[in-house]
C-alpha cells in the first residue's frame, strides 16, 4: 500500500478553481489505481470555510484520512504532518493539480521503489496540459 498525500485548500479569489484541480486530481486517481493499493491523506492547509472545502470531496466518494491545519502552512510542512499520519511503508507526496492518465501507474511506481538498497526516490514523467 501506498500512502497518497495531497494537500488541499481555498483561496477566496480562486477556490472554483481549486476545487476543480483537486475534483480532478481525486477523480483520476481513483479511477487509475488499484483499489486498496492506496491510502489517501487529505491535507486542508488552511481553508477558511469550516471544513467545507474537503468535506465536498469526502461527500463525493472520495475516502480519506483527514488532517487539517488552522493557518496556510509551506508545503513542506503540509507533507511533513500528513507523512507521521501515514500508514503505508511508501509515501507519495503530490499536488492537487496533478492528472493521472495510465492505469498500472501505481504499481509500475511501487515495483521501482522495491529494491530499498538501490533506490530512495521515484518520479514521474511530466507533461504539460497540452501534452
Amino acid at each position: 500500500m501506498i500512502s497518497v498525500i495531497i494537500p488541499v485548500h481555498n483561496v477566496p479569489v480562486r477556490t472554483q478553481e481549486i476545487h476543480s484541480m483537486t475534483r480532478t486530481c481525486l477523480k483520476t486517481l481513483q479511477e487509475t489505481a488499484v483499489d486498496g493499493s492506496y491510502e489517501l491523506i487529505l491535507f486542508d492547509n488552511g481553508s477558511q470555510d469550516d471544513g467545507m472545502t474537503v468535506g465536498m470531496f469526502l461527500e463525493e466518494a472520495f475516502t480519506a484520512k483527514v488532517i487539517r491545519s488552522e493557518e496556510n502552512l509551506p508545503i513542506s510542512k503540509c507533507w511533513n504532518q500528513a507523512i507521521r499520519e501515514a500508514d503505508g511503508p511508501f509515501i507519495l507526496l503530490l499536488n492537487n493539480d496533478i492528472v493521472f492518465n495510465r492505469k498500472g501507474w501505481m504499481v509500475a511506481l511501487i515495483d521501482a521503489l522495491s529494491d530499498s538498497q538501490q533506490v530512495g526516490a521515484v518520479g514521474s514523467k511530466m507533461l504539460g496540459w497540452n501534452g
